[in-house]
Parts: C-alpha cells; structure tokens; sequence
C-alpha cells in the first residue's frame, strides 16, 4: 500500500512516497497500518496555524500538508490592464499627456493627475509611472505646464480634465494628485481647488514625492484641506537637499487632512522618474504608492499597514532628524534659492517657523452676573476697545448704513473667514471694511448683485470659501460663487416652477456640514398643504417630497404685513451630520420640538422633566450642533428655566440642564462648524434685572457646571433684543449688535486678547 502526498513549499509541488512499515496488510487484516518515520508539515486552512507531525498519519484530516500559499503582492506589480496613451498638443507648449487601461474605462474610475517637477523636460520623463497607475485601472493625466504658479498649472490640469471627462464620460469621485519636487508642492493647490469643485467625494489623495512649496496657498486654504495627505520622501528622515521643514508646515496646517509620512532609502532626488522598464526595477517605491492609492479609492488602510516599517515615518522623527537651515543647499525654507522667494512671500505661510499657532479664546470660567460696564468704551473705527475682565478686544465695523449681521443661527462668514455677508455687502473679514464687490453700489444694487434675496435666504458653503447658496426672489435655488469682485448667480440648481413659494427653514433652516442635504417648505399655487422637500446639493436633485398633515399655509398679518406663513411651524432644519431633521413648533410648552431622521420619519418629541416631575416640550430659541461627547444635540432657551440640551442621536432621552439660570431670553448660535462642544449664546438681563447682557461660548457637556467663555456685554438699549451673537466656523470670533449708548445700531467683532 502507498500514500501520495502533495506538499507545496512557495509555488513548488513534489511527491513522496511512504511505504508501511509492514508492507501492504491483508484487506481483512485488523492491524493497522504503520507509517514511516517521515516529520511531515501541514497547515490549517482556515486559520493558517501551521505545525510538524511526526508522521503523514498524525495530520488531521481537514489540513493540508505543506506551507500555506503566500499571496502575490499586488501592490508592486503591473495591474491587469494595458496601459494606452492618449496625448493632447491643443495646449502649445503646455500640452498633456493621459494614459488610460485599454478597453476598461468607466464613468467612475478612478482619476489621478501627475504634476511634474521643475527640472523635469516634460512630463514624458514620468511615464513610466503613469503607465504603472494606469494598468491599475486608473485615468492618469499630466500637463506639461512650467511654473511656480500653482494656480497655473492648475489651469492647464482643469482644461485637460474637462477634456477627457467630456471624451468619457468621468465623475471624477475618486481623484489622487500626485507631484514630485515643484509639482509635489502644487498638488496641495491643485487638489484645494478640485475639491472645491466637488471631486474627489468619494475617495482624494494628494501626494507629494520629495515636494517643495505649497506655492499660491495661504494658511487658511490648508485648513480646508480635506483628503488625505501624504509625504513620500527620499534619503530617509534626511531629504535629498531640499529642507524637510517645508514638509512639516504643509503637515502643521492641514489639520483637517488625514496625514501620513513615508520614506525611501534612495538618495536620488529624481527616483519617481524614468520609462516603464525603469520603474518597474524601483519596487519600494511602486508598492507605497500602489498601496496609498488603493487605500484612498476604496476607503481602507490595507496598503498603510503593509507599508514596511523601515519606510514609515512621523512628524517627530522628521522633526528631529532636521539641521540648521544653512545647511540645506538646494531648497531652503526661506525660499532664496531658485528665487521662490519672489513667489512665497505673496502668501503668509512661514516654511521656516514650526511654532504651532493655537486658536485663542477667553479664559474658561463658570457664569457670574455682572452689571454692564459702561467704563468699556463704544470702538471707532480703527480703534478697537478692550474689556479689562473678559481681556478680549472689540471692534467696529466700517458700514454705510444700520444694517444688522444675520440671525444668531446664520454663519455671517463664509468658510475660510476672509469674507462676511451684512445686509446686502459683502466686507473683508480681516479689515472689516466694504470690499469692491458692492462697495461703489446702493442697496438696490448689492441686494442685486447678491443674487437678489436677502440673508436670511443665503447661505455659505461650510466647505468652500467662495461658493454659497441662495433661494432668489423668484423662489430659485442657486449655487453661487465669488471670484474676485465677482458674483456669479448663474449656476440655478432648481428652479422649484412647480410651487409658488419655497423658504429653507423658513428663514431657519441650514445646510448640513458637508455640503449635501438642506430641506425645504414649500406651497404650490391655490394649495394650503405644506410641502416638505428634501435636495441633495451635491447630486443636485430632490432626494423626497412629502407632506407635513400636522401643518397648513396660512395668510397672516404681522405688524402690517401680509403673507403666507406655516400654521405653527416655525422652522425645520437638517442636522450639522445630515442624519436628523429637526421641527420646531410655535406652539405652547407641550408641543414645541421634534427629532425625525433624514427621511422625515420615526417623529420623536423632545422632552424635558421640570421641578414638578412633568415634561415639557418647548419651541423656544436655539441650534444644533454637538457636545463634548460627539452626539448631535439641539441646544435650546426655554423660558424662565434656562438653557437645555437635547440628543438627537438618542432622541427619547431628557434634555439636559446646560445653565439653570432664569434668563429673560435671548438666542443660540451653533454656527462654529470647526468648534464641536460649544454653542454661543446671547442673553438679556434674567427676570431680577441682574447683568447677563452678555455673549458668550457655552461648553456642551450636559454637566450642568455652566462652563463658560466671556467674549462681550452686548452694550445693548434694554428694550432691544436683536444682539444676534453668531461665531466664525472656528468659534475664535462673534459679531453681534449693538446700540452701546447711542441711538445707532452698529455691528461689532470681538476675539480673544
């Protein structure tokens, strides 16, 4: 009798034959058959346990003999598809190239731009790497564009995409940019932009490979920076010439990224380089940037974790590896050599300063009356006052007229704060002055130029600096941008003709953080049911439409005027996550405010319990934003009891006490987007009279310490309540109104000493 046993060792197959010691037994015989001494290696093939047995008849049925199978790296190697070359020469001397995977092309696939570095002849002298990305699977396209204008190169890159995405039809939601020296540091600038545009939604990558400057890009546009982040650089922690403290700034700033550094022992400046033959022999650089690609376009950190150990690096090795900034001769921080100088000193960015600049804010302290203080001076412009007790710095606005900031619950300024919306103008965040946008205009013409719709229908993208939203006097839904001086109001998402009227809230109602859902009310001609639309901004279509029973339109009259208003509602609004829909009923202390999800079902009643053991549902005054643990609450006044929070991940919980002081009123502003914690309130004298005309940040922990930062008194004529205090996005600075004295309402930004 013989046994036949297979065993695999890496790829490699062979026989042994094992005879019994005894011979082959007699069919009937009772004995058992003995095998040879022969140590045999098997393993399990579910969980790879691998072990020796002292002979092939000791091995477990269900293993295997032999090593397991070692799975192919895939990272490193060509990927299934032949690479196809597409090149353009419509550009000039600026012309590009595009490799593509022959006869794979989809709408979908992933897109990955490649800026080639300054001393590089053309792009061609990257195509090998090129031809790498695009056997993955990918559409690969690179300009030839030479500049340290990265807003140029950009260009050229937008006019090649355009291109192919006409040709085939590309979304563009999966997008790496990749560069290598000048064009490593531009790809941050490239990808700011693309993203801004709206690509790259479902997975982004910038890759710098042995970078430079993030040329034409200010602080602030690296804040807003938000796909992954990577350094790849050579020569280890070291560097190839160029000093590395121009990578640990760019990393410094881009704090909403996902960041990662990664090294590579060759010294040669120039490594991604070479035809297709040549990269294929550079295997530690093909399988980082394999396996970075693959992890942003499918979402996972396979690749990250494969990445061998030795090629790993972080912001304090990198840090502690650095020398003195003489000693780097071919790329200083400062920027002398090779003139960048000429270019970076344009923007604020300090490559050679790695002081961490923290956000500043008043001091924390616990809520205490104070009696307003008139010994604080009303600013003038360019004259800033400062309150000696919070130690924070007020200063005035330079306006034309008596125009007042938004609502508390309306962000005045646009996402990269350089920009606020008073009125019908548009003033420089910074300066505090009308800029040239509606300087030279009247009111008519601003409001005009503003897309023709007042502020409280306009909103700023959370997202990109100069795009807004705007529902127009002829109920049209517009996506607006600011270039320059200029307002386009072109871009009309819907323009809703199937209803006579539609307000987003009304007046309330806010898009969430990422850009994506903002529901409407809505009436249709000769109809009194109240329509309730859900859009999707990105996909620009209407994800639902339903109707809201509960609710009817109504003519009323208020103060003079006439118009359509909801039955009870006073407004509805999605959530800062997009999950929640959030109702706010005008309507007594048992009916006031509801939680639904997205689609507007499973209706929930917020609820607190009172002293008497009763619970209330109140439609007072407030926001939504999030608390110290990372739930999404609706942060609310309730009359004559104070300040409540309400989980809308968790809706059937009690609301919280946030401030148990009897206030007599005042609103709530979640606006800071980039500050989760903290909501910030304006608040009137409580019912005694005592000094609470004050605004400040409220920390959200559902503790009931009232943790509190003072930013101002409101100054404010005692029968007036429209101090409307609302933060930047990073919660740094509140504008607010105020009479202060005088018989003039002004606007006014305070912040931190």
């Amino acid at each position: 009798m013989t046994y036949t046993v297979k065993i695999l060792f890496i790829g490699l197959s062979f026989l042994i034959l094992i005879g019994c010691a005894s011979g082959s037994p007699d069919e009937d015989s009772e004995t058992e058959p003995s095998c040879i001494q022969v140590i045999t290696h098997a393993y399990n093939p579910d969980t790879l346990e691998e072990k020796n047995f002292p002979t092939p008849c000791d091995i477990p049925e269900d293993w295997i003999v032999g090593n397991p199978p070692v799975e192919e790296d895939t990272y490193a190697t060509l990927g299934d598809y032949t690479p196809k070359l597409y090149s353009n020469n419509k550009l000039g001397d600026n012309k590009y190239i595009a490799y593509y995977p022959e006869n794979a092309i989809t709408a979908d696939m992933p897109v990955v731009m490649f800026i080639k570095g300054g001393g590089a002849a053309t792009i061609e002298s990257y195509s090998g790497m090129m031809q790498f990305m695009a056997s993955k699977g990918y559409y690969v396209i690179g300009v030839d564009a030479n500049s340290y204008a990265s807003s140029y190169v950009t260009q050229k890159l937008e006019v090649a995409l355009n291109e192919v995405k006409a040709l085939h039809g590309l979304t563009v939601k999966k997008l790496a940019i990749m560069g290598h020296s000048l064009g490593g540091g531009q790809a941050f600038y490239a990808m700011k932009k693309f993203r801004d545009d709206g690509y790259g939604n479902v997975g982004s990558l910038a890759l710098s490979i042995d970078g430079w400057f993030a040329f034409n890009m200010d602080e602030i546009d690296l804040n807003f920076l938000d796909s992954k982040v990577t350094f790849l650089q050579m020569n280890g922690v070291q560097g190839t010439g160029t000093d590395p403290r121009v990578h640990l700034k760019i990393w410094n700033l881009s704090t909403q990224a996902d960041r990662a550094f990664y090294t590579l022992p060759s010294t040669n400046h120039s490594y991604v380089a070479g035809d297709l033959a040549n990269v294929l022999g550079k295997q530690d650089l093909l399988f980082s940037i394999g396996a970075l690609m693959d992890d942003a376009f499918n979402g996972v950190e396979d690749g990250a974790v494969a990445i061998p150990a030795t090629n790993k690096a972080t912001y304090e090795t990198i840090f502690n590896a650095l020398d003195d900034e003489n000693t780097y001769n071919s790329g200083d921080c400062q920027g002398i050599q090779f003139n960048a100088i000429n270019v970076i000193q344009n923007n604020d960015i300090d490559y050679c300063d790695l002081t961490l600049t923290l956000k500043k804010y008043p001091a924390t302290t616990t809520l205490t009356a104070r009696a307003t203080d008139n010994t604080v001076i009303k600013p003038t412009l360019g004259t800033p006052t400062v309150d000696p007790v919070y130690q924070t710095r007020i200063t005035m606005l330079d306006k034309p007229d008596q125009r007042t900031s938004a609502y508390a619950k309306i962000q005045n300024w646009n996402a990269d704060v350089r920009l606020l919306r008073i009125g019908n103008r548009i003033y420089d965040a910074k300066t505090l002055s009308e800029t040239d946008i509606t300087k030279t205009q009247t009111d008519t013409q601003g409001y005009n130029t503003l897309c023709a719709r007042a502020s409280d229908y306009f909103r700023w993208s959370n997202k990109v600096a100069n795009k807004f939203y705007v529902v127009n006097s002829s109920y049209e839904l517009i996506q607006g941008k600011i270039t320059g001086n200029d307002v386009n109001c072109s871009n009309v998402l819907d323009a809703f003709a199937d209803y006579e009227l539609i307000h987003m809230g009304p007046h309330e109602g806010n898009i969430d953080y990422n850009d994506r859902y903002v529901v409407f009310v809505a009436k249709k001609a000769g109809d009194t049911t109240l329509y309730v639309v859900l859009y999707d901004l990105q996909a620009k279509s209407r994800v639902w439409t339903k109707t809201m029973p509960s609710q009817t339109w109504q003519w009323k009259t208020v103060n003079g005027s006439s118009f359509w208003a909801p039955s009870t509602l006073d407004w509805l609004s999605v959530s800062p996550s997009g999950k929640h829909i959030v109702f706010n009923n005008d309507n007594g202390y048992t009916d006031g405010s509801y939680r639904y999800d997205i689609n507007l079902t499973n209706k929930t009643k917020l609820q607190y319990m009172w002293t008497d053991g009763n619970l209330y549902s109140e439609g007072g005054h407030g926001d939504i934003g999030y608390d110290t643990d990372g739930n999404e609450v609706y942060v609310q006044f309730v009359s004559g009891v104070g300040v409540y929070s309400f989980n809308l991940d968790n809706p059937t919980e009690l609301g919280k006490e946030l401030l148990g002081s009897p206030y007599g009123g005042g609103h709530i502003s979640c606006r800071n987007s980039k500050r989760p914690g903290w909501c910030y309130i304006t608040a009137n004298n409580d019912s005694n009279g005592n000094g609470l005309r004050s605004v400040f940040a409220l920390k959200i922990d559902g503790t009931g310490a009232e943790n509190v930062q003072n930013f101002s008194q409101t100054h404010i004529d005692t029968n007036y309540h429209d101090t409307y205090g609302s933060p930047t996005p990073d919660g740094t600075k509140v504008i607010f109104n105020s009479h202060w004295g005088t018989g003039t309402i002004g606007s006014f930004v305070v912040e931190a000493q």
